[in-house]
């Protein structure tokens, strides 16, 4: 990843075009366009600000994942539970069918 964002910045910080500095580092400049996109913030505010991805802001975004997660992890062990009760009672009411 350390290699992704140095030719990030380098790209940046020079007057190349995406194809130079990619043809120069051994990558497409599609490469260069899809990094861009994946470790760049996203703008807030005005045109061309960029939020800094703070500590805080990382440790929030991941106190909230975590909690989407569990969420998600009780809804499915739900269906999971729901799904056995359905499938005893098609097993049963098979079985009855059958005598």
């Amino acid at each position: 990843m350390t290699f992704k964002r140095e030719a990030l910045q380098h790209w940046e910080n020079s007057e190349k075009t995406a194809e130079e500095v990619a043809s120069a580092l051994g990558v497409t400049a599609m490469n260069l366009y899809a990094w861009k996109k994946r470790y760049r913030t996203l703008p807030v505010g005005g045109a061309g600000s960029v939020a800094p991805r703070t500590m805080s802001g990382l440790e929030e975004e991941n106190l909230q994942l975590r909690r989407e997660l569990a969420h998600v992890s009780e809804q499915r062990d739900i269906l999971k539970k729901a799904m056995g009760v359905v499938s005893e009672n098609l097993v049963s009411a098979t079985n009855r069918s059958k005598r």
